[in-house]
């Protein structure tokens, strides 16, 4: 595995895909890789926390760049897969 991680900073359309699918797309140099997101993750995202995903070559931290709160509700409460998650915010 490579010791250097990507950084990979989400903005609010980055964020709302990521919501509705459930998991990031990468391309890597041997293809594409999917890296499945959980609830426990997307709350650590909404919380400014780090988080670590790693695929068979690259380990990668993600964050969210700062996001109106109205706006995370929103796309949370669109979000198919995380919308529970809306009436914690």
């Amino acid at each position: 595995m490579n010791e250097d991680k990507k950084n990979i900073t989400l903005n609010l359309n980055m964020f709302t895909g990521l919501c509705k699918l459930g998991f990031f797309t990468m391309n890597t140099p041997n293809g594409r890789s999917d890296l499945q997101f959980y609830k426990t993750d997307i709350t650590d995202l909404i919380n400014g926390k780090i988080v670590e995903k790693s695929d068979y070559t690259q380990d990668y931290n993600f964050v969210l760049i700062p996001i109106d709160k109205v706006d995370l509700i929103e796309t949370i409460k669109r979000s198919p897969i995380f919308m529970e998650l809306a009436s914690t915010l």
